[in-house]
């Protein structure tokens, strides 16, 4: 699984809920869940630390010491901003090289079918906030099983 992988599993993840009313979801899948958010978050707080630690490493002198400057010139804030942007440009290049990069001491973590129906009653009323975006019950749950769950190849019954 890529870091990319992980991220994206991380931030879904961690919206589902465990309990609505007085439905919950097993025991073993609460455990199993929990487990995953543990491993993936981990994954997640090790790139944030090791992105901020990139983005210092990209900030020179000069940065820093216009940044520090209460009022500066319009020279002064042209090249401020002009280092704000190379910045920006390190970081995203960072990013996009660092996500395609394998994580480590994580399998694929996957749900089967019958695990995935037990999250829906628990989870058609949810309403997440994913990376700024409100995506609600059924579109979460369809993201959820394209992310999680692994389909087994079967013909589509002429019923449907």
């Amino acid at each position: 699984m890529t870091i990319d992988e992980a991220l994206t599993k991380q931030a879904f993840i961690v919206k589902l809920k465990f309990k609505n009313g007085d439905e919950e979801l097993s025991k073993d899948l609460m455990v199993r869940i929990m487990k995953a958010r543990i491993k993936l978050s981990k994954i997640r707080n090790e790139f944030d630390e090791d992105l901020k630690n990139a983005v210092d490493g990209f900030q020179t002198d000069d940065f820093k010491k216009l940044q520090a400057k209460e009022n500066r010139t319009e020279d002064e804030q042209t090249k401020f901003v002009e280092l704000v942007n190379k910045i920006n440009e390190e970081a995203n290049e960072y990013v996009v090289a660092r996500v395609k990069d394998e994580a480590h001491d994580v399998d694929d973590i996957t749900f089967t079918e019958d695990e995935f129906m037990e999250l829906i009653p628990i989870n058609v009323d949810i309403e997440a906030d994913i990376n700024g975006q409100k995506i609600v019950g059924p579109d979460f749950l369809e993201a959820i099983h394209s992310i999680f769950v692994k389909e087994i190849e079967t013909p589509i019954s002429e019923d449907m």
